[in-house]
């Protein structure tokens, strides 16, 4: 298995390159420091969504055997399974939810231009589609569902994403900030 430590371990010189060039460029302290809170959960967001990697022969072999996990390209499906069943996995609906809340939340404090609820909105489908297709990808990579590729998971990613944005939006006027 390939663990999150080994994205860690990259993400570290990484940062290093983007502090040394808001230093350069000379970024407030208050934007490195949302710079540098992005980052931690961008870095948490691929670790919790990719990781663990399974790379062993055996391991890969076995699972195959062994794969339960399915995928689902219809909207509302596993949503609508998950209510009416009152599924254990009910959880995995609010740990969507919330896994998106501070996409919402960073993007207009990083970038001025996303002020809108749209483009939010939009910024929380595009990155939500990226995590899917990657864990479709490795799945096919590796021969079989390692990980659910879910359009369910894309929907409440985006709800996440609205209600970080909004949350922000409504924090705003109590914090004395504002987006144009």
């Amino acid at each position: 298995m390939i663990d999150a430590i080994l994205l860690h371990i990259i993400a570290i010189p990484v940062y290093i390159v983007i502090l040394i060039t808001g230093i350069k460029k000379k970024i407030s302290i208050h934007k490195q420091i949302i710079i540098f809170l992005f980052f931690i959960y961008f870095i948490g967001v691929l670790s919790v969504t990719l990781f663990p990697l399974p790379v062993q022969k055996e391991l890969l072999i076995y699972r195959r055997e062994l794969s339960y996990v399915t995928n689902n390209f219809i909207p509302f499906a596993t949503i609508k399974e998950i209510i009416d069943q009152r599924n254990i996995k009910s959880g995995t609906l609010i740990a969507n939810i919330i896994l998106f809340i501070p996409l919402g939340s960073f993007l207009p404090l990083l970038w001025q231009r996303v002020s809108k609820l749209s483009i939010v909105f939009l910024w929380g489908f595009v990155g939500s589609i990226s995590v899917e297709f990657l864990q479709y990808l490795i799945s096919l990579l590796i021969g079989y569902t390692y990980r659910s590729t879910d359009i369910d998971d894309v929907i409440l990613n985006i709800i996440g994403a609205v209600i970080g944005f909004s949350m922000l939006k409504l924090s705003l006027p109590v914090t004395g900030k504002h987006l144009e």
